[in-house]
């Protein structure tokens, strides 16, 4: 089956590991997020409300003895909000085309991080294995159904192939060195499908 190749993008906290650092990245990060995403997400709000109390935890915690649970529970709201400002943040991106949502997650603090992503095609033609020969594979539409196939050489007049029960088949006849287009529509117990994106095949 034929795979289409594309990408998308994801944010990527990159947590500094002294609390120190990371209350500057949080600190940074609120900031950034309240100007970038609007409406902003009540991740933000909660970030802005846990770097305070992060803030004088880190004090307590350098004056006084007894204070490390309470640091340890400061620190995690922090990266708790920071966990669902990405997520957010994400979904804010996945929105927008992807150079925009690279913008976006950039805007806002984050790391970004390109995911390749693979989409299967609805028809792929290639070679059938023999000269003038060309085997088509659709994606399958149901457990039963019936695959309709035409061909053409201008995709103006269209010619039909035998339909199948399988999603493929194999077409013949076709002479070497000749551009030729494909297509196919299934019909399943429901409906009749639309036809399919039309795909070019240069015979062998």
């Amino acid at each position: 089956m034929g795979i289409s190749s594309e990408y998308r993008v994801v944010a990527v906290v990159d947590r500094p590991r002294t609390d120190g650092g990371l209350l500057t990245f949080g600190q940074t990060v609120q900031q950034k997020a309240t100007a970038t995403l609007n409406p902003a997400p009540a991740s933000v709000a909660a970030l802005g409300a846990a770097l305070p109390l992060f803030a004088t935890a880190i004090s307590n915690a350098k004056a006084m003895k007894g204070t490390k649970e309470a640091l340890t529970t400061a620190r995690q709201a922090v990266v708790d909000a920071l966990n669902q400002l990405k997520a957010d943040t994400q979904t804010f991106a996945r929105k927008q085309p992807p150079d925009v949502g690279k913008q976006t997650i950039a805007g806002v603090g984050f790391r970004v991080k390109k995911v390749a992503t693979r989409n299967r095609l609805p028809l792929t033609v290639g070679f059938g294995g023999l000269m003038g020969t060309a085997l088509l594979v659709a994606i399958a539409a149901a457990r039963d159904a019936t695959y309709f196939w035409e061909m053409s050489s201008d995709q103006k007049v269209w010619v039909d192939l035998p339909s199948t029960m399988k999603a493929k088949t194999t077409c013949t006849g076709l002479t070497p060195a000749t551009v030729y287009y494909f297509r196919f529509r299934a019909q399943t117990r429901k409906a009749m499908g639309d036809w399919s994106t039309v795909v070019s095949y240069i015979a062998r």
